[in-house]
Parts: structure tokens; sequence; C-alpha cells
């Protein structure tokens, strides 16, 4: 069962050390749920994360050299290193990230919140070795939120890739794509 909470195996802790950023949820009640929990050699899913008392998510890194990122559910913004950040850019175009969500309506499947994006991807190749092939493994982390905004569908999404790069995906109409 998919919900059911997972033991920290040897085999997950073998697919631990190909993950850089590990996440962590936080919940208006003061806990703390986290993907690894070390102290009672537990695993948890993305699915064990009750949508409707999480207000902040963050992706905490596992080097040295990388910022936390932390998405808040309630405000809409984005921290990197626990401090604000509301935008980047891509050449000279201006990018806002987030959306000030305080004084605004909001609506979505969990009330006056927005809904969290948390997605993995990850991408192995195989590649010519030493002895034979061997499989290199990527990642890119992407987090965020959705939510009807006054009335508006509103989407924030920050990608974050191994060496802690930032960018934002591109949209259908960048990628060359026309709406039909």
């Amino acid at each position: 069962m998919v919900n059911e909470v997972g033991k920290l195996t040897e085999k997950e802790q073998k697919a631990r050390q190909e993950l850089v950023y590990e996440w962590a949820a936080y919940y208006k009640n003061g806990i703390i749920l986290k993907q690894y929990d070390d102290k009672n050699q537990l695993v948890y899913n993305f699915r064990h994360i009750d949508q409707d008392k999480i207000y902040e998510f963050e992706l905490v890194p596992r080097k040295a050299n990388l910022y936390s990122i932390l998405v808040n559910l309630e405000t809409g913004l984005f921290s990197i290193d626990h401090k604000p950040f509301q935008e980047l850019y891509r050449g000279e175009t201006r990018i806002p990230l987030g959306f000030f969500l305080s004084d605004k309506k909001v609506v979505s499947p969990w009330g006056n919140k927005a809904k969290l994006i948390y997605v993995r991807h990850i991408k192995r190749d195989f590649v010519p070795g030493k002895s034979g092939f061997e499989m290199q493994v990527s990642m890119i982390y992407e987090i965020g939120w959705e939510a009807n905004i006054d009335g508006n569908h509103e989407k924030y999404v920050l990608l974050v890739d191994e060496q802690g790069r930032l960018d934002v995906p591109l949209t259908f109409e960048q990628q060359g794509f026309k709406a039909l």
C-alpha cells in the first residue's frame, strides 16, 4: 500500500544517497514531517503529507554548498536560505516568483491556501564506462503552488537542479508550441 510508512532499509538508504535535497513539511500545530525520520528509521512519501494542515514546504539540502528552498502556501511566497525570493531573470526578462496571497481570495481544494506542487524529475543515463555501461543519475526538483486567486488560476513553480541552480519551467509558447 502506498500510504504505509516505509522502513529505512538498506535499499532505501542506497536510494537516499542519490538525493541532493530532502523535503520537510511544516504544520500549523508545530509538527514537522520529514521525508526521512532517522531516529525511528522511517521514510515518508509525498502522500503522507496532510494537505489540510501544511502551511510551508521546504527542500532541505544534503550538501553544505546548497541553500534551502521554501514555499509558503498561505502567503504564496518563496524563500531561499530563509530569505524572501520574489524574482529571477532569464536574460533581460524579469520572472516574478510567487504572488502575495494574504489580501486575496484564495480557492483551492485545501481552503484558503494554495495547493502544494512537488515533483522530483529523475533522469537515468547509461554511459560507457571502464567495465561496460554505467548508470548516471540526475534530478531536478520542482517546488511551488497553484490556486484560484480572485477568480484567476495562478501557478508558480521553481525548478532546482543538483547544483542548486534555479529556473522556471518554460511555457508551451516559449517551447515553440501554440494552442490550437
